[in-house]
């Protein structure tokens, strides 16, 4: 079993406009409405993929409620701490031009909520082959976050797979989780530079792997991903799709990452299935969801280079 945290889970709210008219009103006919949060995204797509999946969250108020119940529809397990501030809301307007998004700052957790959180982690642990933590941290919990996660997984000899930015991937790096998968823009924000080609990206992922990450990967969009894995460098270079959303698409590889793990896979068709996931993902207009046909289509379009 896979265990994912959410420790900032959202009601993810997708608009689809042909047009957006800024200052006018604006009608839609298209509202999509998912459990949302980087941890639920990546749990929904490794549930698509065939994996069993526990969500580990904190949920609130009537927003939360929702998240449960969906998840449990889809046949996802959620443990969740209840905490006292309602689960936040993100809202994605998408018209022809471009993706907008409005987030909610969301609930401020307390210390005894926090608390009981770790506590409820650590139970799920006995059935976990793998953990993912993904995603931004809620008001009132530190930046040490995810290391503690780490740590407590390191005590139960579980890998972890991290998707973080700012000072809880700077943290977290720290800790050495398994697996670190960030994008340009979170990569350049650890670096203090901007890898500007690919061999620039092969030296700062070699800096995240003196640091003790043995599988560091960077998402590159459209130009696929950058790994380095155990010592070698791999290339992914993902097809040309016509996308309609590019929200969720590094979950939907983590979520890949995560399968090709509890399966045993190759470095090579690890990153083929995260590949092929993420830009699943893309394209569809609701976070954190794809269609299992296309994903099949797309895995034999990825392709995969060793560099060395």
């Amino acid at each position: 079993m896979i265990i994912s945290v959410c420790l900032n889970p959202s009601v993810d709210v997708a608009l689809k406009l042909d047009k957006l008219h800024i200052g006018q009103i604006n009608r839609t006919g298209e509202v999509l409405r998912v459990a949302g949060g980087k941890g639920n995204n990546v749990a929904r797509v490794i549930k698509v993929l065939g994996e069993d999946i526990t969500v580990v969250q904190l949920l609130g108020g009537a927003d939360g409620e929702f998240i449960g119940r969906q998840l449990q529809r889809l046949g996802i397990t959620s443990r969740s701490i209840a905490i006292n501030q309602p689960t936040r809301r993100c809202i994605a307007i998408i018209d022809r031009e471009a993706i907008t998004e409005v987030r909610e700052s969301g609930p401020v957790v307390n210390q005894e909520e926090y608390r009981r959180f770790k506590w409820l982690f650590t139970e799920q642990l006995s059935k976990a082959k793998l953990i993912t933590a993904s995603g931004s941290l809620p008001l009132g919990i530190g930046s040490q976050a995810y290391a503690e996660l780490i740590k407590i997984a390191h005590h139960h000899k579980i890998p972890l797979y991290l998707d973080a930015k700012g000072e809880a991937l700077r943290q977290g790096v720290a800790a050495r989780p398994a697996l670190v998968k960030i994008n340009q823009t979170e990569l350049a924000e650890w670096l203090g530079w901007q890898p500007d080609s690919d061999v620039s990206y092969w030296r700062a992922l070699r800096q995240l792997q003196e640091q003790g990450i043995k599988i560091a990967i960077v998402s590159l969009g459209r130009q696929g991903m950058i790994a380095t894995w155990a010592g070698s460098i791999y290339r992914v270079i993902v097809p040309d799709v016509a996308v309609v959303s590019t929200v969720g698409c590094g979950d939907a590889a983590m979520a890949g990452l995560a399968v090709g793990y509890l399966r045993n896979r190759e470095p090579a068709a690890t990153l083929r299935m995260a590949a092929a996931a993420g830009t699943a993902a893309a394209l569809q207009a609701a976070t954190g969801i794809i269609e299992f046909h296309q994903y099949q289509q797309l895995l034999d379009q990825v392709q995969v280079q060793l560099i060395s």
